[in-house]
């Protein structure tokens, strides 16, 4: 199993988040798969923010020896036996973002178990996750313009250090020297 994740601010944000799992057997072998692939791509640009989970995938998934036949990129659900729901190629996305600003977060979970009852070992109400991606990104809210006033009650703030005080940088620089 692998994982990584980049993240990217240069003129735009961009995010990128993989997982690989090679040859997975749960429940001894009565789930497995030769691969499990989890892509989220997230980035900002000109008109707002985007991204993708493409690349995310199973390959040759079986349910006790029988090879399960699903249509990607759709989300299939699967019984396993009495004891439990597969989920496959789960993913959504979430453009919520601060007022002004622009926001994408796109997330795939390609394997989910959960089990309905005690099974395996696992007690009921298990969750298994195989496959998990997730990558955001956010335009910059819009500068607001507005500047403050400092309020009547501060102090001014001197224009130059008080030397005098003998905590300038200048002074400790040569106390340090003059030893």
């Amino acid at each position: 199993s692998t994982a990584s994740a980049v993240t990217e601010v240069k003129g735009n944000a961009s995010a990128r988040a993989e997982t690989v799992v090679t040859a997975l057997s749960l429940f001894n072998g009565e789930l497995t798969a030769d691969a499990v692939t989890a892509r989220a791509s997230a980035g900002t640009g000109y008109s707002g923010a985007g991204g993708n989970v493409n690349g995310s995938g199973v390959t040759n998934l079986k349910v006790n020896g029988q090879t399960l036949s699903f249509t990607a990129p759709a989300t299939t659900k699967v019984t396993l036996g009495d004891w439990g729901q597969l989920t496959i190629g789960s993913a959504a996305v979430d453009r919520s973002a601060p007022d002004g600003a622009k926001g994408y977060r796109g997330f795939v979970t390609e394997i989910d178990i959960y089990l309905t009852a005690d099974h395996g070992g696992l007690p009921a109400n298990s969750e298994i996750q195989v496959g998990y991606a997730d990558a955001a990104a956010q335009t910059a809210p819009p500068l607001t313009g507005t500047t403050t006033s400092p309020s009547p009650d501060a102090l001014p703030v001197p224009a130059t250090p008080d030397i005098a005080s003998g905590d300038s940088p200048r002074d400790r620089v040569r106390r340090r020297n003059a030893g």
